[in-house]
């Protein structure tokens, strides 16, 4: 069962020995001890509140991007940040599995033939990323994803997180072998923070957590639709009737006339355009949607999978690469785009490089036509150079 966010926090607050009441909807009054009260930067007794409008009076903002909200880290220090955990899967019927690989998996543009098939133990990552996406409003919460160490798999676990969690096994972690903990976490699950793995993990995690708040704030991003062209629409009326009051003072003082005044008003109507031209921009800017994603935790699951080796062939060129029967949810884990990392709209493979990339990652120029891989080319179509 997800918690909101007053209860994570009165959980933190008690964990730590504060007393935390709540008096209204988005209020919490906590009496914190003398030695944690320092730590948040707030008074012993102190009122928190979790709403942008504000219900309650002389509260602390605790919202998640609040100056108390990223205080909470100092009570953990760098505990929970990183972790490690086993789980014990039931292994499917390797055979009955392997026949399932040529119907789970298509290419539209290349083929791919089985390989090998072997029993391996991999390691999955599951991260907790916080995203908050802002306009004129903010929106705020928290996406766990859960990748695939071997191949970047990605899958979104907003349903299924609490009955994750629930079936690993804490590696053992006491406090007289914390050291060997540290080490084989960066070892052999390779988390370091400067590790070239962990910043794949991240990369593909953050990827993909951007498109999953896109489609997560669909109805929010059709409000802002509707509000900017309400409001463009309005702009668009008013400066017109300003137009169309210096054109009948044109048509009064005659449009091939020469004196001063006429002069006049067509610099009133070329300022009135430019003022307009401001006007929409500055709603484009007000109605944008920027979307901040940052990684919270992230917890190294080994675990034991059937490995799928398959090759891919395009034209000439030919790619080995692992699929993986995922023992964690159960079910084959999906290709992963390798420029989004949250695949949409079937699969291709590229010329260059034979990267794997989803529909809308193989995109088609509308300038030029060209169809070309935005792993290859992230921003820039490399025929006619035009920014996508």
């Amino acid at each position: 069962m997800n918690k909101t966010l007053p209860d994570v926090i009165a959980d933190v607050l008690t964990y730590h020995g504060a007393v935390g009441d709540k008096t209204a909807e988005d209020c919490l009054d906590v009496v914190a001890p003398p030695e944690i009260a320092p730590l948040l930067d707030v008074p012993e007794y102190v009122r928190l509140g979790f709403s942008y409008g504000g219900t309650c009076e002389d509260t602390v903002s605790a919202t998640f991007d609040s100056k108390f909200f990223g205080s909470l880290g100092k009570l953990f220090a760098n505990a929970g940040k990183f972790a490690s955990a086993r789980f014990e899967p039931s292994l499917p019927n390797i055979e009955k599995t392997a026949r399932l690989v040529d119907e789970r998996f298509v290419f539209h543009n290349a083929i791919f033939r089985p390989d090998r098939v072997e029993t391996s133990d991999i390691s999955y990552r599951l991260v907790c990323l916080k995203y908050t996406a802002g306009s004129d409003e903010k929106h705020e919460g928290i996406v766990p994803v859960l990748i695939n160490g071997t191949n970047l798999s990605t899958i979104p676990l907003e349903g299924a997180f609490d009955e994750v969690l629930k079936n690993l096994q804490e590696l053992d972690s006491g406090a007289d072998e914390e050291q060997n903990v540290e080490n084989r976490i960066r070892g052999n699950l390779s988390l370091t923070l400067g590790s070239e793995a962990l910043a794949k993990t991240f990369h593909a995690a953050c990827a993909a957590g951007v498109q999953i708040v896109l489609e997560r704030q669909q109805e929010f991003i059709k409000s802002l639709d509707r509000r900017l062209n309400r409001d463009v629409k309005r702009v668009f009326e008013y400066y017109d009737a300003l137009k169309g009051e210096i054109d009948r003072k044109r048509e009064q003082k005659g449009v091939e006339g020469s004196d001063g005044k006429t002069d006049s008003l067509m610099n009133k109507l070329n300022a009135i355009e430019a003022e307009r031209k401001g006007k929409i921009q500055d709603l484009i800017a007000k109605y944008a949607l920027n979307i901040r994603i940052e990684p919270l935790t992230a917890v190294a699951i080994e675990t034991r999978v059937p490995l799928f080796w398959i090759t891919i062939k395009r034209r000439l060129a030919a790619r080995s690469f692992p699929v993986t029967y995922n023992t964690i949810v159960g079910g084959f884990d999906a290709l992963p785009c390798e420029s989004c990392f949250h695949p949409r709209g079937g699969y291709s493979v590229c010329d260059d490089k034979l990267h794997i990339v989803c529909g809308e990652c193989f995109a088609t120029c509308p300038s030029c036509g060209r169809q070309y891989c935005k792993a290859c080319h992230k921003d820039t179509c490399p025929k006619c150079k035009r920014k996508s």
